[in-house]
């Protein structure tokens, strides 16, 4: 996950635009476990068939107040 999540050219296109630190990756995974126990919902991985290779992931990812930005202004990121 921190590959694709540090990289520049995906993480503009998710939460902030801004890429994840190998820390604020691990953080994202524990809060993703914790949302899918707590909430029953989150991100899962996006597995390209032919070569089982993980190549993003996808899902409900719930934001507080406090994580929002002026791109995603809902409770729910998609």
């Amino acid at each position: 996950m921190f590959r694709i999540h540090s990289n520049p050219k995906v993480a503009q296109y998710m939460g902030d635009g801004k890429p994840l630190t190998y820390e604020r990756c691990v953080k994202w995974i524990e809060i993703s476990i914790q949302n899918y126990k707590t909430k029953g919902f989150g991100v899962s991985a996006v597995i390209e068939k032919s070569t089982h290779e993980l190549i993003g992931c996808c899902g409900l990812n719930l934001r507080s107040r406090a994580e929002r930005t002026r791109h995603s202004r809902s409770d729910l990121q998609l």
